[in-house]
């Protein structure tokens, strides 16, 4: 873990390379996933796919949410193919007990920080993109250094994928944690057999 390095000294190294591996979280990422499961079941709302070009969610910055929508409609996605499971999806957001045990692992002001666990389940895809941190960018204006860390919460399954700018990730372990630069562009794949997931905690660098 790079846990003494400065906001500004880590937002240069990330500036540099197309990710990095942060480290490794030891939690009981099986009892995570089983909670997320249930709630899955629970709220069948929470389910969205991107290519909804009748995004409402955001009082500012959602144009730039539809345009991206009407572009991958444009390249031939479509709702069947671009479905995921957010905690965040709807308001009010589903809180976890145990988003706080991960949370205090990472460098960010807790006050300002959000956990999203996300399900991408077999033949979807996050096309992509450029994460916006609107919600976030909204509250504290866009000079916050605000990042979003990326935790898999279950060990590689064949045909799961993440790109970050040039480069393949693959044969990822529980726990681990990879981050890039806010503006580097980065897709998500689940071109297997189980469902992927992931957890994104979003928040301003301490």
């Amino acid at each position: 873990m790079l846990e003494y390095v400065s906001a500004k000294h880590l937002l240069k190294i990330l500036s540099k390379k197309d990710y990095i591996v942060y480290g490794n979280i030891k939690l009981p990422w099986k009892s995570y996933v089983k909670d997320c499961e249930q709630a899955v079941k629970k709220n069948k709302n929470y389910w969205q796919h991107n290519v909804d070009t009748n995004l409402k969610i955001w009082s500012k910055g959602g144009k730039r949410l539809v345009a991206e929508a009407k572009k991958y409609l444009k390249a031939g996605y479509t709702e069947h193919n671009t479905r995921v499971w957010k905690s965040t999806m709807q308001q009010p957001k589903i809180d976890f007990p145990w988003e706080k045990n991960i949370i205090k692992k990472l460098p960010l002001q807790e006050a300002h920080t959000v956990a999203t666990p996300t399900l991408q389940t077999p033949g979807n895809v996050l096309p992509m993109h450029v994460d916006h941190f609107l919600f976030l960018k909204n509250k504290l204006g866009n000079s916050a250094n605000i990042v979003r860390f990326l935790i898999f919460m279950k060990n590689w399954e064949d045909g799961h994928a993440l790109q970050v700018g040039k480069s393949w990730l693959s044969n990822w372990r529980a726990g681990d944690v990879v981050l890039w630069y806010p503006s580097e562009p980065h897709l998500a794949v689940n071109a297997g057999f189980t469902n992927k997931w992931t957890c994104n905690i979003t928040g301003v660098l301490k």
